[in-house]
């Protein structure tokens, strides 16, 4: 049932960062400002793991995350020395990299509205079934 309730997790969590990436499908159209293959950077928040099975458990989950050492994940397979790398630089300069001040500003000013935020957007989408 773990694997299951990971699965789930990993899916809810793919649509609450496509919604926020793509504003939901309700985009606003000001060629001024984007349409120059600009990259959109919605973003509601900035969480660590930890934060969010912190803020999925406030809504009644039990999801734990334990962060292993890079080495030992790297172990683990051998794609997982690139996994590790890739995850390295997330955790140093998040998914969106250093800089990316200006390119949020900018998705916030085209989306004509602040992204939801993840608790709001939990409290909404997700619920994990009972384990009997």
């Amino acid at each position: 049932m773990i694997g299951a309730q990971t699965s789930r997790l990993k899916h809810q969590f793919y649509r609450y960062q496509h919604r926020v990436e793509t504003g939901d499908g309700h985009g606003s159209e000001q060629p001024d400002l984007a349409g120059h293959g600009e990259h959109l950077a919605l973003v509601g928040d900035f969480l660590s793991f930890n934060e969010i099975t912190t803020t999925l458990n406030r809504r009644g989950n039990t999801l734990s995350f334990k962060q292993v050492p890079r080495e030992v994940f790297a172990d683990a397979s051998p794609l997982a020395e690139g996994l590790a790398a890739t995850f390295a630089y997330f955790e140093a300069h998040t998914y969106l990299g250093s800089d990316s001040r200006d390119a949020i500003a900018l998705a916030n000013k085209v989306a004509g509205q602040e992204p939801t935020k993840f608790a709001a957007w939990a409290k909404a989408n997700f619920k994990i079934p009972a384990i009997s």
